[in-house]
């Protein structure tokens, strides 16, 4: 008594399992390409972002240094909170 009734089956058997594995493989290396495409465009955004916030804080030491000579003297908690101030003065504009 044979276990399986035709020598086709463990060969469907198996192609389809090498069939599902090539499908399961494709699709994580399209979710895996896609999510490096994503995090790519949000680095170019994020990286942007930080260039034109650095732009802002050079704008304003050199504004700061020009008008409050002991500015160098403030401490850096002063330096941010002073920063935090005319950056919601300048976008509120």
């Amino acid at each position: 008594m044979r276990f399986f009734p035709s020598l086709g089956f463990p060969k469907l058997l198996i192609l389809s399992g090498v069939f599902l594995f090539l499908i399961y493989t494709g699709l994580i290396s399209l979710v895996a390409f896609g999510g490096m495409k994503y995090l790519a465009k949000k680095d170019r955004e994020w990286t942007e972002q930080i260039q034109q916030h650095h732009m802002l804080q050079q704008t304003f030491l050199e504004e700061m240094n020009r008008d409050e000579p002991n500015f160098s003297g403030f401490s850096t908690k002063t330096k941010i909170a002073l920063f935090n101030t005319w950056l919601l003065k300048r976008e509120t504009k």
